[in-house]
C-alpha cells in the first residue's frame, strides 16, 4: 500500500463524486417528478425494487470481499491481473443465474408483474453493467479521479438526456432508459481503462474456490441489508398504490441522498484499514477508525435534526407540491440518517477488515426479519408511514446489536464518547428555525438561512466546547492554506 497516497485527498474526490451522485437527483428527480407525477414515479422505482434483489443476486458479497483482499495485490501487478480475473469470473457466473431467476420470477408472478413487464426488462439492464462495472477494482488502487471524471461525464449527458427527451407523463420507459445510461456506458470504459493496471483472463490456474465462502457470508450480509432497504417499496407497491410508493420514494430517496454523502468517508478508508490489519498495523486501524467515525457523527447528527425541522421545505422544492404529504415520512425518517451511517461503518468498516463478518451477517438479518415482520403489520395499516416507521426501528435494532457484537474487538465507546456535544451543538437548529419561522420569508431563502446560520452556530459551539475532531479538522486546513501560501 503506497503510504503516500492521501486519504484526505481520495476523501475529498470521492466526497466529489459521491456530491455528484446526489446533485444530478437532485436535479432530475424534481423535474421527472413534475412532469411523470407520483404514479409514473412510483411505476419505475417499483420496478427498481424488483430488480434491486436480482441485482444482489449478481453482485454477491463482492465488492467489499474484493476491496478488502484485493489491497494486499495492489502492489504486485501479476497476483493482482489474477484476483481480478478470479472475481470477475465469479461475478459473471452470479449474473448468469440472477437473469435466469429473473425470467423464472417475472413469468411465475404475471398477474402482479404483467403491466411492468417492459419497465423491468429495461431496469435489468443494470444487473450486467453493474457486474462489467468492476468499480470495487478502482477503489482497490484508489484511483479516485479516474472514477470521478468518469461518473461526472456521464451524469451530465444523461442529465441532457431528461430534459430532451422526458416530456410528458408516458415518458416513464425513456425516464428509466436514461437512469440506468450512466453505468452502461461506463462499465466498457471501466474494463478498457483496467488494462493501465493489470491483463485480465491470461491463460493460467484460477482459484476460485477460496474465495466462495467469505463472498458468500458477506452476500448474506448484502441480501438481509437489501431486503430491509427495499422491501418497504416493494410491500407498499403490493399492498397499496404506486401514488403511496411515489410518496415513499420522494422522502427515502433525500434520506439516502444524504446518507450516501456522510458514508462516503467509508468509501476511501476501506483498503487502507484492510491493508493495515494485514500488516498488523492494529494501533493504526484503531485510530482512523474512531476519527473516521465522529466526522461521520460531526455531520450526520446535525443532518438528521434539519432534516427534521426542514422536512417540508426540502419535499415541496425536491420533488413538488403534490408530494407535500411526504414530508411526515421524511420527518420519521430523519435519525435514520444516523443510525444507518453508523450501521454501514460498523458492519464495513469494523468487522469486514476484522474478518468478522458473520457478526454483520447476524446484525443484519436481525434487522431485516424485524423490518419485514414490521411491515407486513404496519403497511396495511398506515401505507408509506408504517414503511418509514418500520425502516427506522429496524435501523435502531441493528444498530444495537452491531455495538453489542462490536465490543470484545473494538474499543467502540471511544467512538460514542463526543455524541453528548454533538447533540447540544445540534439543539441549537431547532431554535433556528423556529425563529427564521416568524419571518415567513420565501422558501428558498427560508432553506438558505436556516442552514447556514445553523452551520455557523454548530460549528461554533463544537469549537467552544473544544471537540477533538472537530479542531483536528480546522488545524489540518489551516495548516494546508499556510504550506499553499509558503
Amino acid at each position: 500500500m503506497n503510504e503516500n497516497k492521501s486519504i484526505t485527498k481520495n476523501y475529498l474526490i470521492n466526497l466529489i463524486k459521491t456530491m455528484m451522485t446526489i446533485i444530478f437527483p437532485i436535479i432530475t428527480f424534481p423535474y421527472a417528478s413534475r412532469i411523470l407525477g407520483t404514479s409514473g414515479i412510483g411505476k419505475v422505482n417499483f420496478s427498481n425494487s424488483i430488480i434491486s434483489y436480482f441485482l444482489l443476486l449478481s453482485s454477491l458479497g463482492i465488492s467489499t470481499y474484493a476491496i478488502r483482499e484485493g489491497a494486499k495485490y495492489r502492489d504486485n501487478k501479476e497476483e493482482l491481473s489474477k484476483f481480478t480475473t478470479e472475481i470477475l469470473i465469479i461475478n459473471l457466473f452470479s449474473t448468469l443465474i440472477s437473469y435466469l431467476l429473473l425470467i423464472i420470477v417475472v413469468y411465475l408472478f404475471q398477474n402482479i408483474f404483467s403491466s411492468y413487464n417492459l419497465l423491468i426488462c429495461i431496469v435489468s439492464l443494470s444487473i450486467i453493467t453493474t457486474t462489467l462495472n468492476i468499480e470495487w477494482f478502482y477503489n482497490i488502487m484508489e484511483d479516485y479521479g479516474y472514477i470521478t471524471i468518469r461518473a461526472i461525464v456521464f451524469q451530465v449527458l444523461s442529465l441532457l438526456a431528461l430534459f430532451l427527451f422526458v416530456k410528458s407523463k408516458d415518458d416513464y420507459y425513456i425516464y428509466a432508459i436514461i437512469s440506468i445510461f450512466s453505468s452502461t456506458g461506463t462499465c466498457f470504459f471501466n474494463l478498457i481503462h483496467s488494462r493501465k493496471y493489470i491483463k485480465l483472463f491470461k491463460k493460467q490456474h484460477y482459484s476460485i474456490k477460496r474465495h466462495l465462502k467469505p463472498i458468500f457470508i458477506i452476500f448474506g450480509t448484502s441480501i438481509a441489508a437489501t431486503i430491509y432497504l427495499n422491501i418497504d417499496t416493494t410491500m407498499i407497491g403490493i399492498f397499496k398504490t404506486d401514488n403511496e410508493v411515489g410518496l415513499y420514494t420522494a422522502a427515502i430517496k433525500i434520506n439516502k441522498m444524504i446518507c450516501s454523502l456522510l458514508s462516503s468517508v467509508c468509501t476511501v478508508i476501506l483498503p487502507r484499514l484492510s491493508y493495515y490489519i494485514f500488516n498488523g498495523q492494529k494501533e493504526k486501524f484503531n485510530t482512523l477508525c474512531i476519527k473516521a467515525a465522529n466526522i461521520i457523527l460531526i455531520f450526520s447528527i446535525p443532518a438528521a435534526v434539519g432534516m427534521f425541522m426542514l422536512s417540508k421545505d426540502i419535499i415541496e422544492i425536491f420533488s413538488g407540491i403534490e408530494f407535500i404529504n411526504a414530508s411526515i415520512l421524511a420527518q420519521i425518517l430523519a435519525p435514520n440518517i444516523v443510525f444507518s451511517t453508523i450501521n454501514g461503518f460498523i458492519s464495513y468498516q469494523i468487522f469486514i477488515p476484522l474478518q468478522k463478518e458473520k457478526y454483520a451477517l447476524f446484525a443484519t438479518i436481525f434487522g431485516a426479519t424485524f423490518d419485514c415482520l414490521l411491515n407486513l403489520i404496519l403497511i396495511p395499516l398506515y401505507g408509506a408511514a408504517g414503511a418509514a416507521f418500520a425502516t427506522l426501528i429496524a435501523e435502531f435494532v441493528v444498530f444495537i446489536i452491531s455495538v453489542l457484537l462490536s465490543i470484545n474487538i473494538f474499543k467502540i465507546k471511544n467512538i460514542f464518547k463526543y455524541i453528548p456535544q454533538y447533540l447540544f451543538a445540534s439543539s441549537f437548529i431547532i431554535g433556528i428555525k423556529l425563529f427564521i419561522n416568524q419571518f415567513h420569508f420565501n422558501i428558498m431563502i427560508d432553506i438558505f438561512l436556516c442552514i447556514s446560520v445553523s452551520c455557523l452556530i454548530y460549528f461554533a459551539v463544537l469549537a467552544i466546547v473544544k471537540n477533538q475532531f472537530f479542531l483536528d479538522i480546522v488545524n489540518k486546513f489551516l495548516l494546508k492554506k499556510r504550506s499553499d501560501l509558503s
